[in-house]
C-alpha cells in the first residue's frame, strides 16, 4: 500500500500512515493482530523521478516500476514485481480494471528501497533501482 506522491506533511507521518494501512486494510491479506507485527519484515519504496512511457518495449521491469492510468482508474507494480513488461502491463491494467486495449497513459519510475527486521533492532538495508 501507498502513494506515488506524499500527502502527509513529512516522510515519517507517510512512512507510518501507509505502513499501518497494509497491517489493517490491504484486503489481499489478513489483517495484522498487535502482536503478530514484530514477525514481518519491513519494506519502504520511495519513488523517484517520474517519467512518461510510450512504449511498453522501453521498459525494465527489474529497474523500474510502472504505471497505468485511464480515465479515473490507475494502477502501480515496483520495480522487481515482474519478469517481464507484458506482464507487469498486464497485471497493472487487471488490478485497475482497464481494459489493455482502451486509451490509457503508462509512467515509468525508479525507487529506492529499504529492508527493516524488526526483530533484529537497527538492522536495515538498502538498495537502488535505477
Amino acid at each position: 500500500m501507498g502513494a506515488l506522491h506524499p500527502r502527509e506533511p513529512d516522510w515519517r507521518t507517510e512512512i507510518v500512515r501507509h505502513a499501518l494501512g497494509a497491517l489493517s486494510q490491504d484486503t489481499r491479506f489478513p489483517i495484522v493482530d498487535r502482536g503478530e507485527s514484530d514477525r514481518f519484515i519491513v519494506i519502504v519504496s520511495l519513488v523517484g523521478e517520474t517519467r512518461p512511457l510510450a512504449r511498453l518495449a522501453d521498459l525494465d521491469p527489474w529497474s523500474e516500476g510502472l504505471l497505468v492510468e485511464a480515465d479515473e482508474r490507475s494502477a502501480v507494480l515496483l520495480p522487481g514485481e515482474a519478469k517481464t513488461a507484458r506482464w507487469e502491463f498486464s497485471q497493472a491494467c487487471r488490478l485497475a480494471g482497464i481494459d489493455p486495449a482502451a486509451p490509457h497513459s503508462m509512467t515509468r519510475f525508479s525507487t529506492t528501497t529499504w529492508i527493516g527486521y524488526p526483530e533484529i533492532a537497527g538492522a536495515s538495508e538498502e538498495r537502488s533501482s535505477p
